[in-house]
């Protein structure tokens, strides 16, 4: 009995940000070959990704129109903004000049991850430290603690099989986006 293929784009800032939604796939048994990445040139950063979002949105609709089963997955550090803040700003990277599309849609298996402050705050925590999500203090991953793979894997099968009032304990942007990931992108 052969699977179902689900090809997922990401679009992310970084290298980071790419390896832990990787793994959160993986987690979420989502065939990592079927996995495509926004290449990201030297420098980008939150304002790249929203400005890339709106075209990436329409190769997702293109793709959903062409029978194609696809996902897109955007990532963007918060820093001081809310998550809120965050989602209204894609949304808003939507109707700019020469983008001019609609605002993803509740049926549309587009998903956002805004980590707050950074993704090593999210990592931070799986690793089993304590996080304050208003603080930037948790240093950045280099050489292979980059990948610390089979504790995001780990930690997003827990995520699979919690519900929201179990995730009280996950710092909250963490919170929203396993329900993100539940309501928006699980097959």
């Amino acid at each position: 009995m052969s699977s179902r293929r689900i090809d997922v784009v990401i679009l992310c800032e970084d290298k980071q940000q790419e390896v832990f939604a990787r793994r959160f796939l993986e987690g979420w048994n989502i065939e990592t070959r079927s996995i495509r990445v926004v290449p990201m040139p030297q420098g980008w950063n939150v304002k790249s990704v929203i400005e890339a979002f709106p075209s990436e949105l329409e190769s997702y609709r293109t793709a959903r129109v062409n029978s194609e089963d696809v996902r897109l997955i955007a990532v963007a550090d918060a820093d001081r903004n809310s998550v809120r803040d965050m989602h209204q700003k894609f949304d808003a990277s939507c109707s700019h000049v020469g983008a001019k599309i609609d605002v993803r849609r509740a049926d549309e298996r587009v998903g956002i991850f805004t980590p707050k402050y950074r993704i090593e705050t999210w990592i931070h925590f799986i690793l089993g430290n304590t996080v304050d999500e208003e603080v930037d203090n948790y240093p950045r991953f280099k050489g292979h603690e980059r990948d610390p793979g089979a504790k995001i894997v780990a930690f997003a099968r827990e995520c699979k099989k919690t519900d929201r009032s179990q995730r009280l304990h996950f710092p909250p942007s963490l919170a929203g986006a396993c329900e993100e990931f539940e309501t928006r992108i699980r097959p």
